[in-house]
Order: structure tokens, then sequence, then C-alpha cells
């Protein structure tokens, strides 16, 4: 599973986001970009006004709005769009969010970054079935009275995200917990399991948690979530290190 840094919005998007709260206005996101641009440590990403190499263009299939400052907005990576085949494959380093400037018209809102090494790769369309990565994306909206979308009813989604995304539009809020872990045993024992639990009752147990660690990832191993119940789960990690920060981010069993 590929890793991204937290999403940063940029200056553009900041100054957005002021005029929308002082205005009382809407932000319409229009579409999503993904690219291959490589960034360095300490980079200051917020100044960009675009990607650094940009590859593909993609219109957001969903938003949901979580609370007062963030929303959810998923899209489709695809190696093919109606007509317009990938004829070169490329590893998605850099993810996008496009939204309107009713001033400026379209600015790059926000922008992710992956972590070195754990970005995945797109390859070039081979005419049978097309590749598909599909993006989860966490976005700061302040106080903005309203989110709109831009959506494209034709963008390519398998059956497994139509039933994932059916489930979070009807049924489901995304619930977000930060869990600290800590382990004093000695090498290759661990004692850092830990059981979150749940805001929201979750009717089964067949639901999703994505986990993303925070910070330094040496000798962490593994984030190992197991023994769900309906109203929380286990987790652990499997390495060395003395302590962990992992942010959960828990969707579906129809809570």
């Amino acid at each position: 599973m590929a890793k991204f840094k937290e999403a940063v919005l940029t200056r553009k998007g900041i100054a957005l986001l002021a005029k929308a709260q002082a205005e009382h206005k809407s932000i319409t996101f229009t579409g999503a970009v993904t690219g291959n641009g490589d960034y360095v440590d300490g980079e200051d990403i917020s100044s960009r006004t675009s990607l650094k190499s940009e590859q593909q263009t993609f219109a957001p299939t969903l938003i949901k709005r979580q609370n007062e400052t963030n929303v959810y907005v998923h899209f489709t990576i695809t190696n093919y769009q109606e007509g317009d085949a990938l004829e070169h494959g490329y590893y998605v380093t850099e993810i996008g969010l496009i939204a309107n400037d009713p001033d400026e018209g379209e600015i790059l809102y926000g922008i992710a970054i992956g972590e070195p090494g754990k970005c995945d790769y797109l390859p070039a369309y081979d005419s049978l079935l097309p590749a598909v990565i599909g993006v989860d994306f966490l976005i700061e909206v302040g106080n903005a009275d309203q989110v709109n979308i831009v959506t494209d009813l034709s963008a390519y989604a398998t059956h497994e995200e139509v039933e994932t995304l059916k489930t979070l539009v009807d049924e489901l809020s995304l619930e977000i917990h930060e869990v600290n872990l800590t382990n004093s045993n000695d090498f290759y024992f661990n004692n850092s399991a830990k059981t979150v639990a749940l805001s929201a009752m979750r009717s089964t147990t067949d639901y999703r948690v994505d986990t993303e660690i925070q910070g330094n990832t040496i000798n962490v191993g593994d984030i190992v979530v197991y023994d769900k119940q309906m109203n929380g789960f286990k987790i652990a990690y499997t390495g060395s290190a003395a302590s962990v920060t992992v942010k959960c981010y828990i969707s579906g069993g129809a809570a």
C-alpha cells in the first residue's frame, strides 16, 4: 500500500479558504491531478501552484464532509480513461486537489507527497484490463458554508469501489483516531498492543481500518489490526521501537 505524507494546503488554497469564510461562499472542487515529481525533506510545497511533473487529471467521484474543518474526497487513478490510454507508466509520487477560485479560476488547493520508496506504480495501458488505484483524500475546508464537487459519472470504478462508496455515502461518517503505542520489552518481544474504542458502534465487524504512521518509522515494523469487535479493535506494531504514533481511519461496518 502506498504511503503519503499529510496533505498540505497551498498558499492559493489558504487564500481561497479565507475568501470563502469571509464572504460566506462555497468551495468547489473540480478535479485531482497526479504526477511523478521528486521532492526533498523540508521543501516548501505550500508555495506550489502546480505539481512538479503532472501526468494525469481525474474527476473526483465522491465528497463527504466529516466535520467543521475537513472533507473526505475520493477519486480513482487509472491508466485508461474514455479515449485516453496511458502510454508510459509512472510512480505516483504527488497528488493534488484542484478547486475553483471565483477570481483566478482553477487553482491547486492542496497537495500530498508520497513517502520515498512507498509509492504505487501505474503501468501503461496494455489494451486489456485497466489498472486502478483508489485514492482517499482528507482536505481542510475550515468553516466554508458549503463544499461542492464537479463529478464525472463516466469515471471508471471497480465493483469493490462502488460498494465502498455506497456504504460511505448512505451509512457512515469516516472515524479517525490517533493512537500512541509503546513497547517496553526487549528485542524480538513486543507488548505494544492496545485496544481502540470506536466512537460509533458498528453493526458488523466487516469494517475497514487504514493506518498511517506519524513521524519516525525506524524499527516500527508492521502495523497489525486484529480482534475487531463492533465497538472497537486491537492494534499493535511488530518492531523494536520504543513507541510509535499511528493515525487510524475507520470506515464501513454499517454504523
